[in-house]
């Protein structure tokens, strides 16, 4: 189904698909690196750039300067490269992926948190949704999986409820009943419904939970406004069988967002993507942004190999579902 589009947009050339032949990972952290099923698999097809040097200056929280040091990393004819970014402390990476399209573009984002938090003054991957939503070009962002953490009573707040109310942004929390908003709001989104309370607003939610997996997809999917499609998976979305990360644990199973990559291929065009949530010993050089991490999500313990095993067959099996990986190429143990 096709979405509506400016003119403009529909004069230029059409932008190409996922690139088949390559895929890229931007190491800056050996998380994915590490992985050699997955480097088997992709041999030939690799598109490694070595960040390792910038990793512990952007993780978490990046100085502008970083940020402009990996953005000019990034070759802009490889964005059609679905990208390895690494644990989910880099996720916003993705903003700066986002920035090498002009298409107008909806943004399709598996993750456990909204990502949405304006009380940063820097770069971060619990922000990085903020700086998404303000290019021009991406009309829509809608979020999938949220856990209760950055729901739960009034920590909707931190980000820009109004942005919620009117369908610039979507979230899909997997079984957090109600938030409260600051503000009187009446209003009904697919996602959401608010209901005033006295001088703030109830946000009774469309819970994952409460719906068939495939009609929701179908129904979110029909309500995408373009043509054009980006995705981004957070593993820490899934539970922990598919996945050991840095961050909490999620509820989406590896299955649904397999088949939900599917139903997007098949009635958008997914012109980019990038996957992260990886599990890698956090290194932050600034004392500060490392104090402020430790804070917000204290360390977890040193995984064994067997348990990080887990995130690289579920990478193998994104990659199958984006269409990027065949059976005959995959590690004979997974087959």
């Amino acid at each position: 189904m096709a979405g509506t589009e400016g003119v403009s947009a529909r004069r230029e050339a059409p932008p190409a698909a996922l690139d088949p032949q390559r895929i890229r990972i931007l190491d800056l952290d050996g998380s994915v690196t590490r992985q050699q099923r997955l480097l088997a698999a992709l041999a030939g097809r690799l598109n490694c750039v070595d960040l390792r040097a910038l990793g512990p200056s952007a993780r978490y929280l990046a100085t502008r300067r970083a940020m402009r040091a990996l953005e000019s990393a990034l070759d802009p004819a490889e964005r059609g490269e679905l990208t390895f970014i690494g644990s989910g402390d880099f996720h916003h990476v993705s903003a700066a992926l986002l920035r090498g399209f002009s298409e107008p573009l909806s943004v399709v984002v598996f993750d456990t948190h909204p990502d949405w938090d304006r009380t940063s003054p820097w770069p971060c991957c619990g922000s990085w949704v903020l700086e998404a939503l303000a290019m021009s070009n991406v009309r829509q962002i809608v979020m999938i999986g949220l856990g209760g953490c950055d729901l739960s009573g009034w920590h909707v707040n931190v980000g820009r409820v109004n942005e919620l109310s009117e369908g610039r942004v979507a979230f899909y929390p997997f079984d957090h009943p109600v938030s409260r908003a600051f503000g009187r709001r009446d209003a009904r989104v697919h996602c959401a419904a608010f209901h005033p309370r006295g001088l703030s607003s109830e946000i009774r939610w469309n819970r994952v939970a409460d719906h068939d997996w495939d009609t929701l997809i179908e129904e979110i999917i029909a309500r995408l406004p373009t043509r054009y499609v980006y995705v981004s998976v957070d593993k820490d979305c899934l539970r922990e069988e598919a996945a050991i990360t840095n961050w909490e644990v999620g509820s989406l199973t590896l299955p649904q967002v397999e088949r939900a990559i599917g139903t997007l291929l098949n009635r958008k065009e997914v012109i980019g993507a990038d996957i992260t949530g990886e599990y890698s010993p956090i290194e932050i050089r600034n004392g500060w942004f490392r104090a402020l991490s430790t804070w917000d999500h204290p360390p977890r313990g040193t995984p064994s190999a067997a348990e990080l095993e887990r995130n690289e067959a579920t990478n193998l099996g994104l990659l199958s579902a984006f269409g990027l990986l065949h059976a005959r190429e995959l590690p004979h143990a997974l087959c």
